[in-house]
Order: C-alpha cells, then sequence, then structure tokens
C-alpha cells in the first residue's frame, strides 16, 4: 500500500528531528525498511513521494505497420491472424505473435467474428479510412 505524501513527510520530519529509524518505524506502525526508503527518497531527490511510473514498452506494430494490416484486411477480410504475422514478418521484419496482432487491432475497433474481421458498429472500408485518417494527422 502506498502511503500518502503528507505521511511521508511526517515520517522523514520525526526522524529529522532526532528520533532513530526504529523509533520512528514503530511510532508509525511501518517497517525499519520503509522509513529508510523515505529517507532515500529524501536524500536522494529532494523530497518525499510516491515513484514515477516508468513508460512502457514500444510497441512493435507502429503506424506504418497498421497501415499495412488495414491494406491486407481491406483486400482479403477473412485473412487469418496468422497470415497477417508471416506478412507483417516478411514486410518489415517484425516478429510478432497473432495475439499481439489481435490487441493492436481491437484498439482500433476491428473485432473478429467467425474467422472474418468485422469492425465494431461501422463498415469495414469506413473504419479503416478512419484509422488511416488520424494516423495521417
Amino acid at each position: 500500500m502506498a502511503y500518502p505524501v503528507e505521511f511521508r513527510k511526517k515520517v522523514v520530519l520525526a526522524y529529522e528531528q532526532g528520533n532513530s529509524i526504529r523509533k520512528v518505524a514503530e511510532f508509525f506502525n511501518i517497517s525499519t525498511r520503509t522509513v529508510n526508503k523515505y529517507l532515500k527518497d529524501k536524500k536522494e531527490n529532494g523530497e518525499v513521494g510516491p515513484a514515477k511510473p516508468q513508460p512502457g514498452a514500444i510497441p512493435k506494430i507502429d503506424d506504418q505497420a497498421m497501415v499495412f494490416l488495414f491494406k491486407l484486411i481491406d483486400n482479403d477480410p477473412a485473412i487469418t491472424l496468422e497470415r497477417m504475422r508471416s506478412e507483417l514478418n516478411r514486410e518489415f521484419g517484425i516478429s510478432v505473435t497473432p495475439s499481439a496482432i489481435h490487441k493492436r487491432l481491437t484498439k482500433k475497433g476491428i473485432s473478429f467474428k467467425k474467422k472474418r474481421l468485422v469492425p465494431k458498429k461501422e463498415t469495414l472500408l469506413g473504419s479503416i479510412k478512419k484509422s488511416l485518417s488520424t494516423m495521417e494527422k
């Protein structure tokens, strides 16, 4: 559980007022390791606070590859994920799993039903055109 920043500041202040790490930990009912972490944060960053979120991985299937996938789908609406995977590998040298392709296409509004690619709530061509126009901006 992450403690609020104000609580963390009180822990550091209690230590800076001359209390031992063990006494501070007992008083605030936290571990000595937590106290040490707050003190380390204060020393390194000048403040105590929650850790900054780390950026996620860069997707292998970029916008250019997505345009390629949309063209494949437009040419063959019954194309399989496995075939898309092999075409991406052949065209771009991208090695991805079919599930990664599925996730990216789902985020763009394309769902999979009965071995066909069917866009949600609009036609396939309309969905592709809409996605292409937003990628060009």
